[in-house]
């Protein structure tokens, strides 16, 4: 989607305005296990802005890679409901398909138009402060590799030349190390264990 390889209208919606609700409702991401949250939050952002990034020679090598049948013929509405059976671990609920549907043919075409865009707006600002929020608070490490790269292109799509994405940068090696068989990327790095072990 963000890359350019896959259509946003293939992806279930990750509406950001579910950031507005009050907090006391059961369904507000706050509620939500940390690291779904800080994912869901930045995910939602490039969503509600459908940012896609420019389309290269190695993008379209990308579609013509990943897909059976060419790229302009693909049907999203079937894709976005589409799982291998290897991945289905559990069948999605009606309900569940409900929802995804509801809010993808009759949600999002609401907020994707005047007045609805005055919500989607609130909403992208609102995601935004979140992710600053969590940005400041961590000194750009973030909770985890995955929101760290999530939280690094948002503050990119907001401006490249931002305070936020130049802070950004230099947190990357702490994620990064090399091992004898290559370059890794770690969930976390606790410095006090290494401390400990060595002596």
């Amino acid at each position: 989607m963000v890359l350019g390889a896959f259509e946003w209208s293939g992806n279930n919606p990750l509406p950001p305005e579910i950031w507005l609700l009050p907090y006391f409702l059961p369904i507000h991401p706050g509620r939500m296990w940390c690291h779904c949250r800080m994912v869901y939050l930045p995910m939602s952002y490039l969503y509600g802005k459908r940012f896609v990034g420019p389309i290269t020679s190695t993008v379209l090598a990308l579609r013509k890679e990943l897909f059976s049948v060419p790229y302009e013929d693909i049907d999203w509405n079937q894709a976005r409901t589409l799982c291998a059976k290897e991945d289905l671990y559990y069948p999605h609920p009606l309900v569940q398909d409900i929802l995804w549907a509801s809010l993808h043919k009759v949600v999002e075409p609401v907020l994707s138009r005047w007045p609805g865009t005055i919500l989607r707006e609130k909403a992208l600002r609102t995601t935004l402060e979140h992710i600053h929020y969590e940005d400041e608070n961590t000194r750009y490490l973030c909770i985890g590799p995955v929101n760290k790269v999530l939280n690094m292109l948002c503050c990119w799509v907001e401006d490249p030349n931002s305070e936020a994405f130049k802070l950004h940068l230099p947190r990357i090696h702490d994620y990064l190390w090399l091992a004898e068989d290559g370059m890794k990327m770690q969930v976390s790095h606790i410095y006090i264990y290494d401390h400990i072990t060595l002596g």
